[in-house]
């Protein structure tokens, strides 16, 4: 560590975490535009159809947010908007019936394949 710098990592180490940094910035802005640009879509509701679908298509409120880490309020609200374009829906829970599962339509399943492809090719053109 340089004194004074207040950096408590190798130059390499530094190299190493901000080169991370930037990769993952730059393939987020490239995933995020194309969402938007193709899809109407934001990178939140993309990953949200994604972690419900990979789940056989349904997944508990409280399950969906920690798999995102995010909060259950703006979880909430992120459904509710993938909601109003019929992409999911809230339905109770089979096991307890106290708490809502989010459910994939047919039509989030279209919308999540016609988005998957480019996202895949942007992700192996970074990797």
């Amino acid at each position: 560590m340089k004194a004074g710098t207040g950096v408590h990592m190798t130059p390499a180490q530094l190299r190493a975490w901000t080169s991370f940094l930037e990769a993952s910035r730059q393939l987020e802005h490239a995933l995020a535009k194309h969402l938007k640009s193709e899809h109407s879509m934001l990178h939140s509701e993309y990953e949200i159809l994604v972690r419900v679908d990979g789940a056989g298509g349904r997944m508990r409120m409280g399950v969906l947010a920690s798999r995102i880490v995010e909060s259950h309020s703006r979880v909430s609200h992120t459904v509710a908007r993938l909601e109003e374009r019929g992409w999911v829906a809230r339905e109770p829970s089979p096991e307890d019936g106290r708490g809502y599962e989010v459910v994939v339509t047919p039509l989030g399943t279209k919308e999540l394949g016609a988005a998957s492809k480019k996202h895949a090719e942007l992700i192996k053109q970074f990797l």
